[in-house]
């Protein structure tokens, strides 16, 4: 009953992150086994809704419909099936990364404690799975660049706040701890924009 309690509170939290981050990053802070176990069905969630808008804000989703010549239900199918992958690869591999950054500066946090705050720093990724979905049936997908980078810069800016948040650290330090990771959106950045 507790954990099913506890359960309700994390998925209200997924919402308030994104306009109140530092109460549910404070709440982060217990990872007892049954605080992580009550995360776990939203940390899934957020994983693949993020994953599925991460393939459908690419330029080549844009491409399936017309040149691969798709049907609504195929692409679909490659969305959920693409984003839950992409989704989940991120999440462990990202998640390692953010759990170096933080073990590099003296963190003595798990590596689930770490996939756990970079799960809930890409909420406004999951929150813009409806864009995509527009913009793909509206084949206007790849106008959208600011939409990108600015949904990029939301969930790095949530992982950094989460970071000095958790562990109540210096600027400098989360900083420090936050910059492995985010090689990531860098990168995603500059090959959105053609830098690479």
């Amino acid at each position: 009953m507790v954990v099913a309690v506890s359960e309700r509170l994390w998925w209200t939290r997924a919402g308030l992150v994104l306009v109140r981050p530092i109460p549910v990053f404070e709440e982060l802070r217990d990872d007892s086994h049954e605080e992580a176990q009550a995360r776990q069905e939203p940390v899934v969630a957020i994983v693949v809704l993020a994953g599925i808008a991460g393939v459908l804000a690419t330029t080549f989703a844009g491409t399936l419909v017309e040149d691969e010549g798709l049907d609504e239900v195929e692409v679909a199918l490659w969305a959920f099936l693409g984003g839950a992958l992409e989704g989940f690869t991120l999440y462990f591999v990202v998640g390692a990364l953010v759990f170096a950054g933080g073990w590099a500066v003296g963190s003595t946090w798990r590596y689930r404690h770490a996939r756990h705050l970079l799960a809930y720093s890409v909420v406004p990724l999951a929150a813009s799975l409806p864009i995509w979905a527009l913009a793909l049936a509206a084949e206007e997908g790849g106008g959208l660049d600011l939409v990108r980078a600015l949904v990029l810069v939301w969930a790095s800016a949530l992982l950094v706040v989460g970071l000095r948040t958790l562990h109540a650290w210096s600027w400098r330090r989360t900083l420090a701890a936050a910059a492995l990771p985010l090689v990531v959106p860098a990168l995603v950045l500059a090959r959105v924009h053609g830098l690479l």
